[in-house]
């Protein structure tokens, strides 16, 4: 070699974008494990580009707000995992978040809601919530048929639910 530096290789371009079809919202504070032993499930059975979670699909750098808007306008489900921590989670003002509307999990909720998703709520450890504890917004989330997503039976839980799934993305 003649001691000259090697020419540095353009990056590749950069592929066409794919989007999630099954999005999942939770609240950190109340669900994170469960969600992400969800999204691992589903990222198995489904493939990782096919679920969308926010800190494992959204770049580092990113955009957080305009990366979750932009999933929820692709996406065909959007699974709520609800925790019992979910409707009381409060900011660090003590301000009920579901109250605010600026907060994440009810504007992801709403968006699937005015998109006419499919909406799922998936209860880990906790009961569906009723309209009294949901902004009027958000009232069509009560008469979601939820799912349980217990321990003892997580496997088979996530099955029953990727079965469904299944059926609703390969819908035209």
């Amino acid at each position: 070699m003649n001691g000259e530096p090697k020419p540095v290789e353009a990056p590749a371009a950069a592929a066409t974008p794919t989007y999630s079809k099954i999005f999942i919202s939770y609240r950190r504070s109340d669900v994170a494990h469960a969600a992400h032993r969800l999204y691992d499930y589903l990222a198995d059975r489904f493939t990782a580009d096919a679920v969308f979670i926010d800190l494992d699909t959204i770049a580092p750098g990113a955009d957080f707000v305009s990366a979750l808007d932009d999933a929820l306008k692709h996406c065909r489900v959007l699974l709520a995992v609800i925790g019992p921590g979910w409707v009381d989670a409060a900011d660090p003002d003590g301000v009920r978040r579901l109250s605010s509307p600026t907060d994440l999990v009810r504007r992801e909720i709403e968006s699937a809601l005015d998109r006419d998703v499919v909406v799922i709520p998936v209860l880990v450890d906790a009961a569906m919530p009723g309209e009294h504890d949901l902004p009027d917004s958000m009232a069509a989330f009560v008469r979601r048929q939820a799912l349980a997503l217990r321990l003892a039976s997580f496997r088979a839980d996530c099955a029953r639910l990727g079965d469904h799934i299944s059926i609703v993305v390969a819908q035209p």
